[in-house]
């Protein structure tokens, strides 16, 4: 019985595993800017991103707002 766990533990993480191998790529390579003008500064490298938000942003004006 002991033996039959221990090669069901084993799989399991050897499955977990597999499904975290992931190639980190740089962020110009993932993403492709569509809107939000200057709110997305992106560092010189394309490693960084940098979003900033202000009471304009987000996907409906709100109420409140002039």
């Amino acid at each position: 019985m002991a033996m039959i766990s221990a090669v069901v533990l084993l799989s399991c993480v050897a499955t977990v595993t597999a499904a975290f191998d992931v190639i980190a790529v740089p962020f110009d390579e993932g993403f492709s800017h569509l809107f939000g003008n200057d709110n997305l500064v992106r560092s010189s490298d394309g490693r960084i991103a940098r979003l900033t938000l202000n009471r304009y942003s987000g996907t409906h004006p709100h109420p409140d707002l002039p």
